[in-house]
């Protein structure tokens, strides 16, 4: 009875964590670190975005199946227009995680970048956290590597659900850390806090299809 219940446990606590939401540069992901996710096919993810540097508006759209788009308009002194493509390679499974490549800034109005990335839920952590009686869900970690203007080096960052509806988040990116806490304020509807190389920012994510 135990090992079925540990087989069912880690079967079914297999997957994301949040649905995928906008980075401050308009792919999918956390703060400005990308995820493996993709947004869903025909789904559409909204950003608005406020720090003390820089300034965002766009969102992300599932194309197909694990083809992913976006675009922000990003400002931090001057304006600039970004388009994104990231395509998910191999999904999460059991033991395997989600592995995705992607392109920032096509048009290479800032200077692109190409990158590529691996997430993985630790659903084994679900069972200690239920055992023990802990309102955490499963941790999502996500580690990779890009080379370029907008994102260049190791990148990494983990998502932490404090309940159904919020999280906690941090990464490290860009030789910088940030942190972030995110909640669901109305159904379509979520917003985060966050600090962006030590500056607080706010962004909220309005989606469609999810």
């Amino acid at each position: 009875m135990k090992k079925f219940l540990l087989v069912y446990l880690l079967i079914f606590s297999v997957g994301v964590v949040f649905s995928a939401q906008p980075t401050i540069y308009g792919y999918s992901g956390l703060i400005t670190a990308p995820t493996a996710e993709t947004v869903k096919m025909a789904g559409v993810a909204l950003i608005g975005s406020s720090s003390k540097d820089v300034k965002t508006t766009g969102g992300c759209a599932g194309l197909m199946a694990n083809w992913e788009i976006s675009a922000a308009r990003v400002s931090n002194g001057e304006a600039h227009t970004l388009l994104n493509g990231k395509i998910g390679l191999l999904q999460e499974g059991l033991v395997l995680p989600a592995i995705a490549v992607g392109v920032v800034d096509i048009s290479d109005e800032i200077g692109n970048s190409i990158y590529a990335v691996a997430t993985k839920t630790i659903t084994i952590t679900k069972i200690a956290t239920q055992t023990a009686g802990l309102p955490f869900g499963s941790p999502q970690v996500s580690a990779g590597i890009a080379s370029g203007k907008v994102l260049d080096g190791v990148f990494a960052g983990v998502v932490l659900p404090l309940s159904q509806k919020s999280r906690l988040m941090a990464e490290y990116a860009n030789k910088k850390v940030n942190f972030g806490f995110g909640a669901q304020i109305f159904p379509l509807v979520e917003m985060e806090l966050y600090s962006l190389e030590g500056n607080l920012g706010a962004s909220v994510y309005v989606k469609f299809g999810f």
